[in-house]
């Protein structure tokens, strides 16, 4: 649980890097924080963020932009779904939920 306590703001981070990233067509930014995104999503077995930082990263190698934009937008939803469930699981610090 502290684990998941520590990495909770450092994914917040990447997605809000990410969505920076987007909006400014830095590319290598996005790419950058995606395969973070990726790697602490992997580590807590949010598969489906995963998934969609695994998506990013192929659009980011292969300058899919306009697909890009589109799993940018699903990061938000898919990370509150994703903290609820953990925190129906885990008993989490109401400052970490968000």
């Amino acid at each position: 649980i502290d684990m998941l306590q520590t990495h909770l703001p450092s994914l917040e981070g990447y997605i809000d890097n990410i969505q920076t990233a987007n909006q400014n067509n830095a590319t290598q930014d996005a790419l950058n924080n995606a395969q973070e995104l990726k790697n602490v999503s992997d580590m807590f077995g949010l598969n489906d963020l995963k998934g969609l930082a695994e998506g990013i990263e192929t659009c980011c190698t292969e300058g899919r932009n306009d697909e890009l934009s589109e799993l940018v937008a699903q990061i938000p939803a898919h990370y509150q779904t994703n903290l609820k469930a953990l925190s129906k699981r885990y008993p989490l610090d109401a400052k970490t939920v968000h």
